[in-house]
């Protein structure tokens, strides 16, 4: 009688054990598939930047713009001679080069061109902006000292493209470009059509 109770005793102990061991499988199967779903959800916003509240997480926008102005009255005397500002203010992105008076787009997006330009004299400065030699806009001012005129425009443009501004009045006379920041020329990415991570 003794051993029969050892033995049943013996038997419920394998029962529970066995329990124990599908509760422990079930334990260890969701436990994994837990894992599995929060690998995914950070593998997810990884490749998304987005964290599960939905903020972009690592991401930094992209800011880009510059603004060079004439100080000094500068002489430019002949037909699509760039004009180089004597005045580099901002270049946020580093993409303006002060020294040959071209922007370069380091990413491609929307962007603004801001561009006024002030006689210093009767010569009529005549400037145009371009963007790789294509014509974007023109400011002619009229032939008095002091007058001005202005062009603006939105453009789209790919990382590399080029813009500046150039002298387009053919004619012999001097022009003249006034300072004390009369004369400005500015850009600015409204938009980007990439992202840069941090």
């Amino acid at each position: 009688m003794h051993l029969q109770r050892q033995f049943e005793n013996l038997l419920n102990s394998c029962g529970r054990v066995k329990h124990s061991e599908s509760k422990l499988k079930a334990d260890v199967k969701l436990q994994s598939h837990s894992n599995v779903t929060e690998h995914i959800k950070v593998m997810t916003e990884k490749r998304t930047g987005k964290t599960k509240t939905g903020m972009v997480r690592g991401l930094v926008p992209l800011q880009v713009a510059f603004l060079v102005q004439q100080t000094n009255n500068a002489a430019y005397v002949s037909h699509g001679q760039t004009v180089i500002f004597d005045n580099l203010y901002a270049n946020v992105g580093n993409g303006y080069n002060p020294h040959n008076g071209i922007f370069r787009a380091p990413v491609a997006g929307l962007y603004i061109v801001l561009f006024t330009v002030a006689s210093g004299s009767t010569a009529t400065p005549d400037i145009e902006v371009v963007m790789d030699g294509t014509i974007l806009c023109r400011a002619v001012v009229g032939g008095n000292d002091f007058t001005s005129s202005s062009c603006n425009v939105i453009v789209p443009l790919n990382a590399g493209d080029n813009v500046w501004a150039r002298v387009f009045d053919d004619s012999s006379n001097r022009i003249i470009i006034r300072g004390l920041y009369y004369s400005t020329f500015s850009m600015g990415l409204l938009s980007s059509y990439e992202t840069s991570s941090s």
